[in-house]
């Protein structure tokens, strides 16, 4: 971007033809000149400061004690589990999985059993994540017509985060009782979901693998990363780096007063912690951190993980596929582990599930880890 920095003889003349004509309030925020604002940081020549955040310093690469220190994995969710079985559909069993806290629904998600003269036999179990801006439904299944073998021969669980409603086939909406709270309460309350397992029917707790689209995909990589016993994780459109350029710019616009046209998933929690910071909330270090602790590609980096797919559209609008490049630069693979990214033309961020070719990767590589 091009910065345009106004003389003092052209300030002048904007106020005097502000004058003029009668529109003498400022802008509620503006690209930062400190020669004109005092309240602006003095910056190193060529910062890009707007709104008085220095976006330079803010996004700049992280410390390995930085990385460290933002490697804090999240409380984990305590809450009372409630499985119900449901009118059954076809050859499927269903069910709703319910976590509870103090008489409030936090969570719920959908469980789909396989059917048959065999209930006993644990089958591999796959978790779907959203992208959570419209809730989950029953519909997010992967659909056998799609996916073939791989969901006729697994249990299937769809999630819908907190604040948000569950959709069924039959019944009403299943809503929760508090407020939303992305990406970090997100990785906890998986966690919550994974500890249940072994109280549903034929699910195999130990072949675990986690579709997850957008912010799902945040979610399943962040709780690899600390720990969560998954075997395999898928990721479509992830963000994976808040440090890369697509969701700075989106930062920059928000901060101008505008809103990004294709906001990152569950965007406003995201750029929370520099709203706080450009109102004197919090300190840099601290924003920077929270950033951190929700950008699996800046903490993966040593870590023990799991096998990962990970895919991204071309030119993804809602997020840039720079993010993908900021995971594939951190992931190594073996022949028992294997991990890669993939970039796939001629789709969208919404559509990549959709894609015939990613649907028959995506079911071979969980043939090869589950």
């Amino acid at each position: 971007m091009r910065r345009v920095v106004l003389s003092l003889p052209s300030i002048a003349a904007v106020l005097a033809l502000a004058a003029a004509t009668g529109c003498d309030d400022a802008p509620l925020v503006s690209e930062c000149v400190p020669g004109v604002d005092p309240t602006c940081e003095t910056p190193t020549p060529g910062d890009q400061i707007v709104a008085g955040v220095n976006l330079t310093a803010l996004f700049a690469s992280p410390t390995t004690e930085e990385v460290a220190a933002a490697r804090q994995a999240p409380a984990p969710t305590t809450a009372t589990a409630t499985l119900t079985q449901l009118v059954a559909f076809d050859t499927y069993r269903r069910f709703t999985l319910a976590f509870d806290q103090g008489g409030e629904r936090l969570f719920t998600a959908f469980v789909r059993v396989p059917g048959g003269a065999d209930q006993t036999t644990r089958l591999r179990t796959l978790v779907i994540l959203t992208d959570g801006t419209d809730g989950a439904a029953e519909a997010d299944l992967l659909t056998d017509a799609s996916f073939g073998s791989l969901v006729t021969d697994a249990v299937q669980i769809v999630v819908a985060y907190r604040g948000e409603a569950l959709g069924l086939f039959g019944p009403p909406p299943i809503d929760s009782d508090v407020a939303p709270a992305p990406y970090r309460a997100d990785v906890a309350d998986l966690g919550a979901l994974l500890a249940a397992l072994p109280t549903v029917p034929r699910a195999d707790a130990g072949r675990v693998g986690v579709v997850g689209i957008g912010r799902g995909g945040t979610v399943a990589l962040l709780a690899a990363l600390y720990g969560a016993p998954v075997e395999s994780v898928v990721t479509l459109g992830a963000p994976t780096d808040l440090f890369a350029a697509s969701f700075r710019a989106d930062v920059r616009t928000e901060l101008l007063g505008q809103t990004p046209t294709d906001p990152f998933p569950a965007f406003q929690s995201l750029v929370a912690p520099v709203l706080q910071l450009r109102d004197g909330v919090t300190p840099r270090d601290v924003t920077r951190q929270s950033l951190l602790e929700v950008s699996p590609a800046r903490l993966a980096a040593g870590r023990p993980l799991p096998a990962i797919f990970a895919l991204h559209a071309v030119g993804d609008r809602v997020v840039g596929d720079d993010q993908l490049a900021s995971l594939g630069a951190v992931l190594t693979s073996s022949s028992d582990t294997p991990r890669g990214t993939l970039l796939v033309e001629d789709t969208s961020h919404d559509g990549l599930l959709d894609v015939p070719t990613v649907q028959s990767q995506i079911a071979a590589f969980f043939g090869q880890t589950l």
